[in-house]
């Protein structure tokens, strides 16, 4: 009995281990594309006031 539920504990534990990974590389894969966006933005900006003082 015991080992079964220390079992089911196991098991409960490994699937919430990994269910949280997923997430996080979920999470982790947003924050990347939010930096590159920002950067991009920044360029876009940075090029814009470039031409912008030619005119």
């Amino acid at each position: 009995m015991i080992q079964t539920v220390s079992f089911e504990n196991d098991k409960a534990t490994n699937l919430l281990k990994a269910t949280v990974m997923d997430k996080q590389m979920e999470i982790n894969i947003l924050l990347d594309k939010i930096a590159s966006l920002k950067k991009e933005l920044k360029l876009m900006r940075i090029e814009t006031e470039r031409v912008d003082k030619k005119k």
